[in-house]
């Protein structure tokens, strides 16, 4: 047990330690990535009684945080919203996916990046994942160089978590009948009526 718990605050304090270097440095990027729990919709207030034998609409969230704090008001994240007429499995896939997406329109080109994930062979430590990170490096030398890490299982709180948490917080105080409204379009400014 004390070797686990020793391995923790290792892997915790590393984490600590990129997410200072990305201050410092301007041709390294931290980027934490991580699904959240399915949303589902509509939300309200008072759930009428009808509504607990109806299935409602299941949105999925996908995060990808930026680690660099900026002006003291701390990291900013991306979120991928998949409603579930375009869903697709939580795989390889779908996290190749969104993090080229992001990538592309965030991350400079001859940067230094790294990953930070959660534990799940599923989504983030198999073969697709690491190969397309290769692929990135030493095919199309996009990147200097990737590095990733897998938080340490049952000890995964980072970042995404936080912003997961501050999303599912309003969620919970207010109210949200569509995915227009979650998302804040034109015609809904908040991401629910409070």
């Amino acid at each position: 047990m004390n070797d686990h718990l020793s391995l923790v605050r290792q892997a915790r304090k590393a984490y600590e330690e990129h997410r200072l270097k990305t201050a410092m440095e301007e041709d390294k990027t931290v980027l934490s990535f991580d699904y959240a729990e399915s949303i589902l919709l509509p939300i309200f207030k008072d759930t009428p009684s009808t509504f607990y034998f109806k299935t409602r609409r299941k949105v999925d969230t996908f995060g990808i945080t930026d680690e660099k704090i900026v002006d003291n008001i701390g990291s900013i994240q991306c979120n991928f919203v998949v409603d579930e007429c375009h869903r697709i499995s939580k795989g390889p896939n779908s996290v190749i996916s969104m993090i080229y997406s992001y990538l592309i329109k965030n991350v400079a080109p001859n940067s230094s990046i790294i990953f930070y994930g959660d534990n799940c062979s599923t989504q983030n430590k198999n073969q697709y994942l690491i190969g397309f990170f290769s692929y990135l490096v030493k095919t199309l030398k996009l990147y200097k160089e990737i590095e990733v890490y897998l938080m340490v299982a049952g000890h995964i709180k980072f970042s995404p978590d936080s912003h997961f948490g501050t999303i599912k917080g309003k969620l919970k105080r207010g109210e949200c009948q569509s995915i227009l409204q979650l998302l804040g379009s034109r015609d809904h400014q908040n991401i629910c009526k409070e």
